[in-house]
C-alpha cells in the first residue's frame, strides 16, 4: 500500500471511529437520561399512592411512564443503528488487510468488532441467565419494565377513580383496595 493509501485510510479509520464514538456515547447517556427521568417518575407515583392525591394524576402519570418508555425505546432503536452503521464501516476498513484468524479462537483480536461478533456468537448458546447479554436486550428489558409499572400505575388509577365514583368496573374493582 502507498503512502497516499494509507493516509487515506487512515482518515476515513479516524472519521469512522469518530462517528462510532459519537453515537456509542450519545446512546449511553440517552438510556442515563431515562433512567434519571424514571427515578423521578417512579418517586413521584410512590408519593402519590401514599399521600392519596387526586386519583387521575396517578392515571396521568402512569400513562406518561408508557408514553415515555415508548419514546426513549424508539430513540435507543434510531441511535443503535447509527453506532452499527460505524462498527461496519470500521469493520471493512478492518478487512481490506489480511490477518489470519487465530487456529480455532476465531478472528485476530487486531479485529475487534469482528472478534467480538464470534465471541458473542459462541456465548449465545450458554445459559440464558449468564449467557451474553447485550445492552440492547438490558436497555429493552428496562423500557419493558417500566412500561409495565405504567399500565399497573394506569389501571390502578383508574380502579381508585371508579370506586371514588361508586363504578365497579371488572379489572379495575380487582385493582383497588378494599375499604
Amino acid at each position: 500500500m502507498s503512502l497516499g493509501d494509507a493516509r487515506v485510510e487512515g482518515i476515513f479509520r479516524d472519521s469512522a471511529w469518530k462517528y462510532f464514538v459519537v453515537h456509542a456515547d450519545q446512546r449511553l447517556k440517552l438510556f442515563q437520561f431515562y433512567i434519571t427521568l424514571c427515578t423521578a417518575l417512579l418517586a413521584a407515583g410512590g408519593l402519590l399512592i401514599r399521600l392519596e392525591e387526586p386519583k387521575v394524576l396517578l392515571v396521568i402519570l402512569g400513562v406518561f411512564s408508557v408514553f415515555v418508555s415508548f419514546i426513549f425505546w424508539k430513540l435507543d432503536l434510531r441511535t443503535k443503528t447509527l453506532v452499527k452503521r460505524g462498527e461496519e464501516a470500521l469493520k471493512t476498513l478492518d478487512n481490506l488487510h489480511e490477518i489470519p484468524h487465530l487456529d480455532g479462537e476465531g478472528p485476530s483480536p487486531v479485529k475487534l468488532f469482528e472478534r467480538d461478533d464470534f465471541l458473542v456468537d459462541k456465548d449465545a448458546f450458554s445459559s440464558p441467565i449468564m449467557g451474553h447479554f447485550s445492552y440492547s436486550k438490558c436497555f429493552n428489558a428496562t423500557f419493558l419494565f417500566v412500561g409495565f409499572l405504567g399500565l399497573l400505575a394506569t389501571a390502578h388509577g383508574l380502579g381508585l377513580l371508579a370506586s371514588a365514583y361508586g363504578i365497579g368496573i371488572g379489572v379495575f374493582k380487582a385493582l383497588t383496595p378494599m375499604e
